[in-house]
């Protein structure tokens, strides 16, 4: 009888030792959370290139309420304007292109959600008329 009660208890002691109550769950997330949003406001602006070769001769520059991509090999521009809707989301509206063939996009919206950082690395899930996206963006020096 002692050894059941014995091992009774180091299996409670074990179990409560490696458990985390849900306060200190609520914690972790918490910060975790707050990291990801001062994460995201330090990623706003800048200079990025997709991961992606296909994509990879792109330069993104958004600074403030405007966002420029650039292709490098045909010099075409694509305009945007980026309004903020929380700390990681944001609605990217195509405002103008040098393209005459991109024309017919000026008016459309791009719902995007920063889903992960891995130090200048973003992730990036996006909506444009019901197709979803995802995508990576690594920040480059200016």
């Amino acid at each position: 009888m002692n050894k059941i009660a014995i091992v009774f208890f180091a299996i409670v002691a074990l179990n409560s030792c490696s458990q985390k109550s849900e306060s200190d769950k609520t914690d972790k997330n918490d910060k975790a959370i707050d990291a990801r949003k001062q994460t995201c406001m330090d990623l706003r602006n800048g200079t990025f290139k997709y991961c992606n070769p296909e994509s990879g001769r792109f330069i993104i520059t958004r600074k403030g309420k405007l966002q420029i991509e650039r292709d490098t090999v045909s010099g075409f521009e694509v305009r945007g304007s980026v309004k903020w809707k929380s700390y990681c989301e944001y609605e990217l509206t195509f405002i103008g292109s040098s393209n005459p063939k991109d024309k017919k996009n000026i008016g459309k919206k791009l719902n995007s959600e920063i889903i992960d950082v891995d130090g200048d690395t973003l992730t990036i899930k996006s909506v444009l008329e019901g197709k979803e996206l995802e995508f990576k963006m690594i920040k480059i020096k200016e």
